[in-house]
């Protein structure tokens, strides 16, 4: 009897504890934890509040109505909408010495905030690696956007002038090739290949443009010539496919795929310092029509710049239009350009020196 009572007396604690908090022993509790709310903070909102309501000045270093001209135009319309905070693009004309005005003025006095960014010769790049005058810039240090195209050098010739591969320049009978002048592809391009490649190579200048010289090869006044493949595949399309012209060589970012048997020039080049000086010459070629923006603006601008360019140019709407304006088109990221351009201005003065003597340089 007084166990039974003692043990409903044990009972009537417990449960008494129990709902007290345990005499100070806490239960494990099964209770779900409520999940805290983080908000994440959005990458893009404080380049949104800086070009919210801006304008960005777009300088194009050559007059308006010209290939550079119509490409930033066209850039300027589609660019703004996947910029954060979508900004206008507004582009102005600022020509002069072959876009250096433009060059110059970008990198000494363009703000260095983000909202200012051009497009000028990219010739001048390589003007600075050999030492031009007038040249306040320095490219290495440029915030560079990206380019528009990578254009490829190509050497034809007529079939019935009997050069039919590279090493028939390479010979004894010399190959009369067309060019507009000094400075251009068209020149420089076959005065390097004399260098780098034995080539034995007689250039008449004096043609207008490269239909200038399309015309030229078609009447048999000259052998052939070098120009960018994206001109030659429509000046001289029907005779590339008919094999009345003949390709002999290439260089530029790699080989064209409708020229899968063309060698490069600089896999058959057989020294280091020939190689180098095959890519100088056409390095510019490989960044065509390359935006850059002063150097020192905001690291995360420069990015967001970088990311709109690139969307730009695949925007279905922007590639219709350059399709209909004949704007060729095969972009290039800032970050690809910067390399291209610290790669022609990071040779040796020795590669230098044989650059422009191969140019008759002094």
């Amino acid at each position: 009897m007084r166990g039974a009572r003692s043990l409903v007396f044990a009972v009537t604690l417990g449960l008494i504890a129990a709902a007290c908090g345990g005499a100070g022993t806490t239960a494990p509790s099964t209770a779900p934890t409520a999940a805290v709310a983080t908000a994440t903070p959005d990458p893009n909102a404080a380049i949104a509040a800086f070009y919210s309501g801006k304008t960005i000045r777009v300088i194009v270093g050559l007059e308006a109505g010209g290939g550079f001209d119509t490409t930033a135009r066209l850039l300027a319309r589609h660019m703004g909408k996947y910029i954060p905070g979508n900004p206008t693009l507004v582009v102005e004309n600022m020509p002069g010495a072959g876009s250096r005005v433009a060059a110059n003025w970008l990198y000494e006095v363009g703000e260095k905030d983000g909202t200012v960014f051009g497009v000028f010769n990219e010739n001048q790049v390589l003007q600075q690696a050999l030492g031009a005058a007038d040249i306040k810039f320095d490219a290495k240090k440029f915030s560079w956007v990206g380019s528009t195209f990578s254009a490829t050098i190509v050497c034809i010739a007529r079939k019935d002038s009997g050069f039919t591969k590279l090493q028939d320049i390479q010979g004894t009978k010399q190959f009369i090739a067309g060019s507009t002048g000094p400075g251009s592809n068209t020149g420089d391009f076959p005065q390097v290949l004399r260098t780098a490649l034995g080539a034995n190579i007689k250039i008449v200048s004096g043609y207008n443009g490269t239909t200038g010289i399309s015309r030229a090869v078609d009447s048999g006044e000259v052998n052939g010539g070098c120009w960018t493949w994206e001109s030659m595949s429509v000046t001289q399309g029907q005779n590339l496919k008919d094999g009345v012209m003949i390709p002999l060589v290439q260089q530029g970012d790699g080989k064209i795929k409708e020229l899968p048997n063309v060698p490069l020039a600089e896999d058959i080049a057989t020294t280091p310092v020939n190689k180098a000086l095959l890519k100088a010459i056409t390095a510019p070629s490989v960044i065509s029509k390359s935006f850059t923006a002063p150097p020192g603006i905001p690291a995360d601008r420069l990015k967001a710049l970088r990311e709109a360019f690139v969307k730009a140019w695949k925007d279905p709407t922007m590639i219709e239009e350059a399709t209909k304006a004949k704007i060729d088109i095969a972009p290039k990221d800032g970050a690809a350009v910067e390399k291209i351009v610290n790669e022609l201005l990071g040779y040796d003065k020795a590669t230098i020196d044989t650059l422009k003597a191969a140019l008759a340089l002094k």
